[in-house]
This record gives structure tokens, sequence and C-alpha cells, in this order.
């Protein structure tokens, strides 16, 4: 498997949507509505993939595929830890009612 902070390592899903869910965390701060946060992420997503697909050559069809992927594995993965952490009484705030 390639380095992940190279061009190839981030046409690998996995890299990409790790890469795009932190940079969503970061812009949520300066959103105004957090329901556009997930659309969010399939955009960075997809942007990370197409800059490394014209610098490495690779297929633009396959790229997107691999943005859809990693936004959905960022996505699931964020509201899986977030969820776990509210059961666990972790995030401060209660169960939600």
């Amino acid at each position: 498997m390639d380095a992940l902070l190279t061009p190839e390592g981030f046409l690998d899903p996995r890299a990409a949507g790790l890469a795009a869910i932190f940079l969503t965390q970061w812009l949520k701060i300066y959103l105004p509505d957090k329901h556009w946060s997930q659309l969010l992420v399939l955009g960075i997503t997809a942007v990370l993939e197409v800059i490394a697909a014209t610098i490495t050559g690779a297929d633009y069809w396959g790229a997107l595929a691999a943005a859809f992927w990693g936004a959905t594995l960022a996505t699931f993965g964020y509201e899986a830890v977030k969820n776990a952490a509210e059961l666990l009484g972790l995030n401060g705030k209660g169960v939600r009612q």
C-alpha cells in the first residue's frame, strides 16, 4: 500500500474520507447550518480524489467512485462514533430524549 500522504495514497477512499472528515469538522465552526456538512464531506472528498487522479494520471470515474465511498465511510464512521459517545455519556449533553 502506498503512503497515505502521496497522491497515490489519496486515491484510497479511506485516506480521502479521513482527510475530508477532519477538514469538515474544522469547517463546521464556520457553517451557519450544520445540515450541509455531509454534502461538504462529499465535495471535499471528490475534490481530493480528482486532484489525486490528475496528478497520478488515474481514471476520473474511478476517482469519483472512490470519492463516493470515501465520503460514505467518513459520514457513517463519524455518526457511529458520535452515537457511541452519546450512549456512553461522553458527549457532555446526556442522552437525547
